[in-house]
């Protein structure tokens, strides 16, 4: 067992100061993903472009949901479905009741805004014929890795439509914002 003391010694303050802190002054794991999470949040959302969430209401998508609304106080939470209805085309803001997932996101959603009542949310669903799912799904299936499962190509796909691929002018826009966002995801 080596102790090391303070000296003028460049190696000794260096041993000191990598030298694992006792538990009781570390903070818990918990908080350190926080931080880590958050520094990354910040670090991608810096400049003045609107902030999109590619928003399932799962636990990935609402937590980012939750760091933006703190670092930036507004974002777009964007729901992708897909759809048999190829009349439902147009971007909405209100929430498709039949897709499971985007009652999912509704919900989270009001949660969120429940958790922070100063942030602009806004929640946008985008319903995406199957019909153009079909006509771009060649083109997301090489542009994806891993292709390893379906749950692979159905993200990829809502991420590729979010993104604006294969659709002209249905963006979801807030208050007739830009359609150059920064688009965050869980994946």
């Amino acid at each position: 067992e080596q102790t090391h003391y303070a000296s003028s010694s460049s190696t000794h303050a260096r041993a000191l100061t990598d030298a694992p802190l006792p538990s009781s002054l570390q903070p818990p794991p918990h908080m350190i993903l926080y931080e880590l999470l958050r520094t990354a949040i910040q670090r991608s959302v810096c400049g003045n472009l609107p902030v999109t969430v590619l928003f399932s209401g799962g636990l990935d998508s609402v937590v980012l949901a939750a760091l933006v609304a703190e670092v930036r106080g507004m974002a777009i939470l964007a729901n992708v479905y897909f759809t048999n209805d190829a009349e439902d085309e147009t971007m909405s803001t209100a929430p498709a009741t039949t897709a499971a997932d985007t009652r999912a996101a509704q919900e989270s959603f009001d949660q969120l805004q429940q958790l922070y009542p100063s942030a602009k949310l806004t929640f946008c669903t985008r319903p995406v014929p199957w019909a153009q799912v079909q006509a771009q799904r060649n083109r997301i299936r090489q542009l994806i890795f891993p292709h390893a499962t379906v749950m692979d190509e159905n993200i990829a796909t809502a991420l590729w439509f979010e993104a604006g691929g294969g659709v002209d002018g249905n963006e979801c826009q807030s208050n007739g914002g830009t359609t150059n966002n920064i688009l965050i995801t869980g994946l």
